[in-house]
């Protein structure tokens, strides 16, 4: 037998034993090993209907372990697979209770610096007095091909899933625990008027010291309106007579306070605090040694309004020791204060009016300006009753020309007062920001729909803040080309995010100043240039699979056989690979009824195209999976790339297995103009070509018929001035023979019948070409030139 088969087969065998074992676990063993004193032991064995844990397991608090966990198949420890296939393994923790002081360090990792979970490092929580328990989950996980610094327990298949119970018991020679819950009888906050007055105080205090009634509210927060306070916070222990405050300045690096607070109440900072989302606004003025911020001292502004306003002031202090961190929220660590109080913010008639009170807006004017010269398309909406109950109503469509470049200008007016709207925006642009939403259809930039559903959504913005932050008085557009007019919907938002407005900041954020929904309606233009972006006609595809190590080309191709006609593209040839081999393919794509070269014009707009494949699961060694027409973030090799840097796919790479059998391989050609990212999919822009072809329905017996086919074809005269001839054994071949005349970039130029053996070419231009015969799945290609 040959060796490499033999070889081959001894891999495979060991290979599947392996695989088998590690799908057969009958035990696992916990080894909790403490830096003096004895091991414990856990473990969970399979008694015939799964495994099963052992009896809790007993520790010691305050105490440093090491833990080891090995893996049993029947008899064999099987450990060392799982290790010596780490790139594919990891152990993953879980704790439910507090029995542990942080989570499990995993000290061996793999190939790539990632954890793997059979060795690892622990400490238990500190008790104080009594025992605590908890619960302790061990989870195998098999991440064949996706392992990551990202990798859970969800992307791959869990071999085991076990949980025990673990008791951390009190150890009375133990230190006292550092990080004890403080006894905290009084919280007091002060706030004191930024420009001079009275600081005002609101307490909480504890009626029962460490009695079983938690802290109460004393008092109201009283504040004014339009004033900036700084708050200050005071914590007492008064049964012990400590200064709580002092000692978390001391441990600033293990506490942080989050606030939540009714958002008509401050005007800064702005939204309703931190306690729901963690980077949402808070003006923190202490930070600790990691310049993280800690909340002892705050800033706050009150609202201007045109009367009282009460709402609450949640104040939470978390306690976090190694916890905290620049993403650590107020569900992490443990809860030292949670307290709300009642806040009244009272009128001040000495106070100037109110400057960001909503405005009036009786007006709005969209002026679309042809870039290019020509008469600019005014459409408005208005208020018909001033301040009264109705709405503005919108009194134009808006009326464009196809394949035009506008510039879009807003006016808004308030003719009550007889303001105009729109140089307060442009004074107060850091605090607005314009959203657009519009029919896909109706312009080609900016392309989509707008940036009302997704704020990264592309929009041509013309005007910016200071910030350089997007405004949106003055945009550009440029209509769609089209065959025929077009109507769809263009909605203007203008939101008013005073104190919120950033790179991030949505439709959802501040109050609306402006909601309107125009038609627009997008006319022929009889004198407009053809368009340009049209769908393009491919008549011809063609894929050539080049083996890297040399030799013959495999080609399979799909030609419309009715152009323009109603029939699709028709796949003509399978795939017919060779094993263990790597193959640079490449794809050809041309209009044959224009005599155009398609995949010029693809290289030519490359930043706006894109190749998405799709083919059976482990069909190929490399790229691995099932293709990225799924998943864009799937494995693809592409060897061409947009200025962007992005993917195309007239070039890519692929590797066959060493047993691969019959399947399938599609190819989607996408065209995105505007839209191509990191991150667009196959769902993405339009579809020019949409293919799927077979792939090796025999591919032993092809690739031999195709050897044989190869080595029996004669072409003479070669070069060849108007008759060639061609000769073929064709004793052996059952199925009907087909011939081929194709370019050398691939377009099939006419098929013919395989009994006649010459073939006339006296009409054919000079140059090179490909003679191809097919039988069956089988086929065979040699080149010659045409004089």
């Amino acid at each position: 037998m040959n060796k490499f088969y033999l070889l081959l087969g001894t891999f495979l065998m060991l290979s599947w034993t392996a695989s088998a074992q590690l799908d057969n676990i009958t035990g696992v063993t916990l080894t909790f090993t403490p830096s003096m004193g004895s091991p414990v032991v856990a473990t969970a064995t399979d008694s015939g209907s799964g495994l099963a844990v052992d009896g809790p397991v007993n520790l010691m608090e305050s105490t440093d372990y090491a833990l080891a966990v090995t893996v049993q198949s029947g008899m064999d420890d099987i450990t060392s697979q799982i290790s010596d296939d780490a790139d594919n393994h990891q152990i993953f923790f879980g704790l439910m209770g507090s029995i542990f002081s942080g989570d499990v360090t995993t000290l061996d990792t793999d190939s790539q610096g990632l954890p793997v979970g059979l060795s690892n490092e622990l400490t238990t929580e500190c008790t104080e007095d009594g025992n605590v328990s908890g619960m302790f989950q061990v989870q195998l996980a098999d991440l064949t091909g996706m392992k990551s610094a990202s990798s859970t327990i969800g992307d791959g298949t869990a071999l085991f899933d076990l949980t025990w119970s673990v008791t951390v018991s009190d150890d009375p020679d133990a230190p006292p625990c550092e990080n004890e819950e403080e006894i905290i009888t009084d919280v007091i906050l002060t706030f004191t008027p930024v420009g001079g007055g009275t600081p005002v105080t609101a307490s909480a205090q504890d009626p029962d010291g460490e009695g079983p009634l938690d802290l109460q509210i004393l008092d109201d927060i009283e504040l004014v309106e339009s004033t900036e306070y700084t708050l200050t916070m005071e914590l007492l222990n008064s049964i012990e007579g400590e200064d709580i405050t002092e000692e978390i300045m001391e441990e600033d690096d293990e506490h942080m306070f989050f606030f939540a607070f009714t958002d008509e109440v401050f005007t800064s900072p702005a939204g309703d605090g931190n306690v729901d989302n963690r980077p949402d606004p808070m003006n923190y003025n202490d930070f600790d040694e990691n310049n993280l911020p800690v909340g002892l001292n705050t800033s706050w502004e009150t609202e201007c309004g045109e009367e009282a306003v009460s709402g609450s002031f949640r104040v939470i202090l978390k306690h976090q020791p190694g916890v905290k961190s620049e993403t650590s929220t107020v569900n992490d660590g443990g809860t030292d204060v949670d307290l709300t109080w009642t806040v009244n913010v009272s009128e001040d008639p000495d106070a100037p009016p109110c400057e960001n009170e909503e405005e009036i807006i009786t007006d709005v004017i969209l002026t679309f300006t042809p870039v290019g010269g020509g008469t600019p398309v005014t459409a408005a909406a208005q208020d018909p009753d001033g301040e009264g109950p109705l709405d503005l109503q919108i009194l134009d469509d808006i009326e464009l020309v196809e394949s035009t470049e506008y510039t879009l200008t807003m006016e808004l007016l308030n003719s009550i007062e007889g303001e105009d709207i729109t140089e307060e925006i442009m004074e107060e642009d850091d605090e607005h920001m314009f959203f657009f939403a519009f029919t896909d259809e109706v312009f080609t930039s900016p392309a989509g729909d707008g940036n009302v559903d997704n704020r990264p959504d592309p929009m041509n913005y013309n005007d910016f803040d200071e910030n350089n932050l997007p405004v949106g008085l003055n945009t550009s557009w440029e209509t769609e080309c089209g065959e025929e007019a077009v109507s769809g919907t263009f909605r203007v938002i203008l939101k008013h995010q005073p104190g919120i407005k950033s790179e991030t900041s949505t439709v959802n954020d501040g109050g609306t100043d402006v909601d309107l929904t125009w038609n627009v309606n997008v006319s022929e233009d009889p004198d407009a240039p053809p368009c340009e972006n049209e769908e393009e006609i491919i008549t011809d595809v063609v894929l050539t699979w080049t083996p890297t190590d040399g030799g013959t080309p495999v080609t399979a191709a799909a030609q419309d056989p009715d152009g323009e006609g109603p029939l699709d593209l028709e796949v003509l040839d399978p795939i017919n690979l060779e094993f263990g081999t790597e193959y640079t393919m490449t794809v050809t794509l041309s209009n044959s009824i224009e005599g155009e070269d398609i995949t010029e014009e693809i290289m030519e707009e490359d930043d706006e195209h894109m190749f998405f494949y799709e083919f059976t699961n482990d069909f190929f060694a490399n790229p691995t999976g099932d293709g990225n027409a799924d998943d864009r973030a799937d494995a693809v090799n592409y060897n061409d790339f947009d200025e962007n840097m992005l993917p195309v796919g007239l070039s890519t790479t692929w590797t066959t297995t060493g047993d691969m059998g019959a399947g399938s391989f599609r190819i989607v050609l996408k065209h995105q103009p505007g839209i191509k990212s990191e991150t667009s999919t196959i769902n993405d822009g339009g579809t020019d070509v949409d293919l799927t072809f077979v792939i090796n329905n025999d591919p032993v017996n092809v690739d031999d018929l195709q050897d044989r086919l190869k080595a029996q074809l004669i072409l003479a005269p070669n070069p060849v001035r108007d008759v060639l001839n061609w000769q073929l054994d064709t004793q052996e071949i059952n199925d009907p023979l087909e011939v081929r005349i194709i370019t050398g970039t691939g377009q099939v130029l006419k098929s013919y019948d395989a009994q006649n053996t010459q073939i006339d070419l006296s009409q054919l231009p000079a140059g090179s070409y490909i003679f191809q015969l097919q039988s069956g799945q089988a086929f065979v290609s040699k080149r010659f030139i045409k004089m």
